[in-house]
């Protein structure tokens, strides 16, 4: 989520910032991709068990994570009507 977040503050114009936080926070929930990919990885033998052992923490730890960083990302106090709109009661109004 930060990786991303960082990323996207350098790569997106100052007038969309906001966006980032969106962004980053739907990156973070993708991670169950992770187990599946860390698990082919494993068994075809591209990467080490202490590898294979840190992707599983890693992706548990987003995966709890990821419902706080969304409400956290759409809830900023600069995005109300964007967390409106995320929740479907209006339309969205940058």
């Amino acid at each position: 989520f930060l990786l991303a977040a960082l990323v996207l503050s350098l790569i997106l114009p100052r007038s969309s910032q906001y966006i980032k936080w969106i962004v980053s926070a739907g990156l973070a929930q993708v991670s169950e991709f992770s187990f599946v990919l860390g698990s082919r990885a494993r068994r075809a033998g591209v990467i080490s068990r202490e590898v294979y052992l840190l992707i599983l923490s890693v992706t548990t730890l987003s995966l709890l994570l990821a419902p706080v960083l969304w409400r956290a990302a759409i809830t900023r106090p600069h995005l109300p009507t964007l967390a409106v709109h995320i929740e479907g009661t209006e339309a969205f109004e940058p």
